[in-house]
């Protein structure tokens, strides 16, 4: 009988610690302010500081966010698209929000204000982007 009971007592054991050792899975947040499709305005470059608008961009980009999801458009063509979320800044880094793109393990820190956004330089997700370029956005 004592073997029996070890016998159903260890996979029994091997199951709870299994199930205790999951990951619980991410919340994943979205910041509803982003959520529509926003129209490229202005690129500043980072290292000249220069600013186009209008017939001065190189192209036209749209960025759509919808739920989870994203979409950019230039010229016409979908660039890039897939999931996405939102979070706030690791520790020492130099941005208070950020649009995570998981797809590609990146990241784009943002900020939103008096109706437009703000994307700064896509960077690797744990790098910091230096110099890089501001991409103005306006909601259509």
């Amino acid at each position: 009988m004592k073997f029996l009971r070890k016998l159903v007592l260890v996979p029994a054991l091997a199951v709870v610690t299994l199930l205790a050792s999951c990951e619980k899975e991410d919340v994943v947040k979205v910041d509803s302010q982003l959520t529509g499709t926003w129209q490229l305005e202005a690129i500043t470059y980072g290292l000249s500081q220069t600013t186009v608008r209008g017939a001065q961009l190189p192209y036209s980009e749209k960025i759509e966010f919808s739920g989870t999801n994203y979409t950019q458009t230039r010229d016409g063509k979908v660039e890039s698209s897939g999931r996405c979320y939102t979070g706030e800044s690791q520790k020492n880094a130099p941005y208070k929000s950020a649009v995570i793109y998981p797809d590609d393990n990146t990241y784009q820190a943002y900020e939103i204000s008096e109706g437009r956004l703000y994307l700064y330089e896509r960077g690797t997700q744990g790098s910091v982007v230096a110099d890089g370029s501001l991409y103005e956005y306006k909601r259509q």
